[in-house]
């Protein structure tokens, strides 16, 4: 079988595309899976819409018992 043509993976959005594409079928090449993933250069501004802050959340009180 002739080695899969990896697409281009500029955003994140071209990821999900192309792994929603890998499982719809019943069979996966995982050897594809691993390429895909290990292709993929994650970028910063891709998952600020995923990145939530709460100022409140993380806040660690010294002395206070």
């Amino acid at each position: 079988m002739a080695e899969k043509q990896l697409p281009a993976l500029d955003t994140l959005n071209d990821l999900v595309q192309e792994l929603r594409t890998v499982f719809q079928s019943d069979s996966v090449d995982v050897d594809y899976l691993r390429a895909l993933l290990a292709a993929y250069k994650s970028n910063p501004k891709d998952w600020k819409q995923y990145a939530v802050f709460d100022p409140y959340r993380y806040v660690i009180s010294y002395g206070l018992y």
